[in-house]
């Protein structure tokens, strides 16, 4: 094996444990929010928690297809790899460009879209239960008196 290819090993090995860490923070986070909502009324405020567990479950749902598509570009790659071997040199160059344009690029483009939604989705189910947790504290805070305090009318 050459250096490329532990480099790209490397990378996706650590992509792997990214996107397997935030399914493990999604998963807590979905049972700490289910656990909240056991035991809360349905008011405004507790309406947060709701779309907490919604974000939580999204980001780890993103998790899971951004782990297929990586699988599966790392599957791509190894077939790309076979088909190199078998290829006469001069043809080499027309391949790697259609393995690019056709296979490797859109993998990667989907693999990157579902981890953004992963990752912002973990972020608002966080944010959700922090603004939660204010109203909560504060009961006179509803969210036309909010946005009146912002300047939104």
């Amino acid at each position: 094996m050459n250096n490329q290819t532990e480099v790209y090993k490397l990378h996706a090995s650590s992509r792997e444990r990214l996107v397997h860490f935030l399914m493990a923070s999604a998963g807590a986070a979905t049972g700490f929010a289910i656990t909240l909502k056991d035991s809360l009324t349905l008011s405004w405020p507790d309406n947060l928690v709701v779309i907490a567990i919604c974000a939580f479950a999204l980001s780890f749902w993103a998790g899971v297809r951004t782990s297929k598509h990586t699988h599966h570009l790392i599957y791509t790659n190894g077939i790309y790899l076979e088909r190199l071997a078998e290829t006469p040199m001069e043809y080499a160059s027309e391949l790697k460009e259609i393995a690019h344009e056709y296979g490797f690029d859109p993998i990667q483009k989907r693999a990157g879209r579902w981890s953004l939604v992963q990752t912002y989705s973990l972020v608002i189910g966080a944010f959700s239960l922090m603004l939660w947790r204010l109203a909560a504290g504060y009961p006179q805070l509803t969210p036309a008196l909010a946005l009146r305090w912002l300047g939104i009318n």
